[in-house]
């Protein structure tokens, strides 16, 4: 998948990351270790003793760290990615509340960290109002602004507007984040390419939330 392999690696008896396992997997790895993408706390509602040296053991192989923001929510007042070795770091917010996102991203950019910010919702806004919020974004740090079809309801003309209007307008990466929910998630997500976005979200078998996302085997066979 475009040129990488998914590595799996196992959980342990409460159900955290198996540290022993990913020790041995980055060290078979070596320095071809691209990554690893975390949700913390974890799915299971979990701060995992070990975050700090699971981020260790993936920036030894010189690997960076993704933390997926589903549950960021429940770091407020415990913990913050900054402090944990988080290297890559998503901020989202309703397409119309950019303005939310400030000392989020500016936290992150504060501790050096790369910061994509996330118009959701994005369909519910028109083309300016979406401009105007990933300009919000790029004003406070974000190297990208990806926006998301979360309704589903774009079609590859509806894309193909709104991520030519953000190439044009900001000085920063677009990225674009499909849903399937009326089968365009692959020609929706490929128009967006053309269109000038850097960044496309895609999901193994296209697994995701509802009708699911764009399927990575088919967007990069």
């Amino acid at each position: 998948m475009a040129g990488f392999e998914v590595v799996v690696t196992g959980c342990d008896a409460q159900g955290n990351i198996d540290i022993e396992e990913l020790k041995n997997v980055s060290e078979q790895l070596g320095n071809t270790l691209a990554g690893i993408m975390v949700t913390y706390p974890s799915t299971h509602g979990v701060f995992e003793e070990g975050i700090r040296e699971i981020t260790g053991i993936i920036h030894a192989q010189g690997g960076q760290v993704y933390m997926d923001g589903a549950n960021v929510n429940a770091q407020v007042g415990l913990t913050n990615p900054g402090n944990i070795g988080v290297d890559v770091y998503r901020v989202a917010s309703h397409c119309t509340e950019a303005t939310l996102t400030k000392s989020h991203i500016e936290f992150l950019r504060k501790h050096d960290k790369h910061v994509i910010g996330v118009l959701m919702m994005s369909a519910l806004a028109d083309i300016p109002t979406l401009v105007k919020n990933a300009k919000i974004m790029e004003e406070y740090g974000a190297s990208a602004v990806l926006i998301m079809d979360s309704t589903g309801t774009y079609l590859p003309e509806d894309v193909r507007q709104r991520v030519i209007a953000l190439t044009n307008g900001l000085n920063i990466g677009v990225g674009f984040h499909a849903h399937n929910n009326l089968g365009c998630a692959i020609s929706n997500s490929l128009v967006a390419v053309q269109s000038g976005a850097t960044y496309i979200d895609a999901c193994i078998r296209g697994f995701g939330a509802g009708a699911g996302n764009a399927a990575l085997e088919v967007l990069i066979p």
